[in-house]
Parts: C-alpha cells; structure tokens; sequence
C-alpha cells in the first residue's frame, strides 16, 4: 500500500526537489503540498495524510505551530522536520511535540527514506548529525 506523504515547505524548489525524490520511492506517494502551515493544517484536517515533511521557517503559521496542531488534534500522525536549523532547541522543541524525525535539507536519500521508513512504522530515526547535536548539547 502506498502511503500519502505531505511535503510542507515555503520554498517551491525545495517541494519539487522532495518530489523527485519519492517519484523513485513506489512505496510513497506526495500526495499533498502546503507552502504555509495555515494550508498545511486545512490539508491535514480535509484529507488521508500518512505522514508529513515539516519545515520550521514558513510565512503564516511556523512548523512549531503545525507540530502543536497535529500533536493535539493528530498525535498519531507522522512528522519529520526537514530543515536548515541544527540548533539543539528546534531540534528539542519539536521532538518534544511529538516529531518522529528530524532532517537537515543536506540529508542523502537514503537518510531521507530510512527516517520516512521508520517514522511511517512509529519508530523514530535522528540523522547522525542531529544525534550529534543533541549529544554535545546534553554533555557540554
């Protein structure tokens, strides 16, 4: 079965970067793109979303808002942050609100799918980098 992935980012370059990406993925489908978090949260309420990939940094509503949103109205639906901030308090903010993953936009594919892959089943997945940084943060 092919699950509907949400791409959730201001920037439409990046979208049809991602889109490219899963084209070679049969398992995932980007069924729906929101380049705001008001649209993405009308989306999330409208449709079969399987799982989102949330940036943080978007006009409107920010990710934090949208990961506040499903998190209280749609705790079991899977989010990955996909962005540029590595900082140790984004990345704790939106683990603590549920994400199941969170990915810089230089992750390879292969991060990419193994996250996806993981959070679709419930599990959660930090790139190397972000494990790092938490890590640092936590023994500095």
């Amino acid at each position: 079965m092919t699950s509907k992935i949400m791409i959730v980012d201001n920037h439409f370059i990046i979208r049809e970067g991602i889109k490219l990406i899963f084209e070679s993925h049969s398992d995932y489908d980007v069924a729906y793109e929101a380049a705001d978090g008001d649209e993405a949260i009308d989306i999330i309420k409208q449709s079969q979303v399987d799982l989102v990939l949330l940036d943080i940094k978007m006009p409107k509503k920010d990710g934090f808002e949208v990961m506040s949103f499903i998190h209280d109205h749609f705790p079991d639906l899977p989010v990955v942050v996909l962005s540029t901030f590595d900082n140790v308090v984004n990345i704790q903010r939106m683990l603590k609100l549920g994400a199941k993953g969170y990915l810089l936009k230089d992750a390879s594919t292969e991060t990419i799918f193994t996250t996806v892959d993981s959070a679709i089943t419930g599990n959660m997945v930090l790139q190397n980098q972000i494990s790092d940084i938490l890590f640092s943060q936590n023994h500095a």
